[in-house]
């Protein structure tokens, strides 16, 4: 689609492809014969709920449906599984710090683990100081140097230094302003304001870099504009703010202050329609990756600003 932002610049959402590509297993002959005498599963896309792209352009899929992370190099590799040494029974989120280390929740281990690049990619737990309850979204703050991490049965986030200490808590169950019900997914931009979806009370929240409350916006509905089952939220290079909802079976694209710009999507299985969409990522060049999880693949969308 096309629109327009309160700058009346024009921008367009295109759609640009899926991961795994459709109809293609992407393994040659002898990838398939080394699968078959060593045993190595292959790489299935089931269900996956948390996505983002490296320093290296790989595609990182969360496969909730069979407890497997995978990535995808975007120039022509084919999709790969990492070594199961540890069993996630409910990935949820994913974030990068710096350039070689992705952190990743399991919500029911109650767990964040840590990824280095130069590692294998082996996943090994993140020592963190105190227990959680629930750990879904996360996100780094780049100013602070700080990771956020949402506690949805809390009703709460939790901020910790990267040596794994409490540095402090943000919000209680609620409906005031720096409340939550039940907050799942988790967004920072690189000035550290992050973004908060607040599941059950239909609503965004952003907040500061130290936590306090900035502002809202999103009610209950049915219609464009409202929100029904809210989930993953990004950001672009402009500000706008992008909210995957899995009944909508789209993506809405909202400005700073919470005014509906435009949405893509619509409930299918053809390119730019969705089964209940959850995950989202926007890279520095604007791609946007959606995790498409009842389709069991990733699409990715092109932003372009109209000269």
């Amino acid at each position: 689609p096309f629109y327009g932002d309160r700058d009346e610049d024009i921008y367009q959402i295109s759609w640009s492809g899926m991961y795994p590509e459709a109809e293609k297993d992407g393994r040659n002959f002898r990838e398939k014969l080394g699968d078959l005498i060593f045993g190595r599963k292959p790489a299935v896309v089931v269900t996956p709920v948390g996505t983002m792209v490296d320093t290296q352009d790989r595609l990182w899929l969360l496969n909730q449906g069979n407890g497997t992370i995978l990535y995808h190099g975007k120039k022509g590799e084919r999709l790969l599984r990492m070594p199961e040494n540890i069993p996630f029974p409910s990935l949820v989120g994913v974030c990068r710090i710096d350039k070689q280390y992705l952190l990743i929740t399991d919500s029911y281990l109650n767990q964040v683990f840590i990824l280095e690049e130069g590692n294998r990619f082996n996943p090994k737990r993140f020592p963190l100081a105190e227990a959680l309850n629930q750990p879904t979204g996360i996100a780094f703050c780049h100013p602070t140097r700080e990771l956020w991490i949402v506690e949805t049965a809390s009703h709460r986030i939790s901020v910790f230094d990267l040596e794994g200490n409490l540095v402090r808590t943000i919000g209680r169950r609620g409906t005031g302003p720096g409340e939550f019900n039940f907050p799942t997914h988790l967004w920072i931009d690189d000035a550290g304001t992050a973004y908060v979806v607040d599941a059950m009370n239909f609503r965004i929240q952003l907040l500061d870099s130290a936590g306090g409350y900035m502002s809202h916006f999103g009610k209950q509905g049915r219609v464009s504009g409202c929100m029904a089952r809210p989930k993953g939220i990004a950001t672009d290079s402009h500000g706008h703010i992008y909210l995957a909802d899995a009944l909508f079976n789209n993506v809405q694209v909202f400005n700073s202050e919470g005014a509906l710009l435009t949405y893509f999507g619509g409930p299918g299985s053809g390119p730019g329609e969705f089964r209940m969409p959850s995950g989202i990522f926007i890279d520095e060049d604007d791609h946007i990756y959606v995790t498409d999880s009842f389709n069991n693949r990733v699409q990715e969308f092109r932003l372009e600003k109209e000269e």
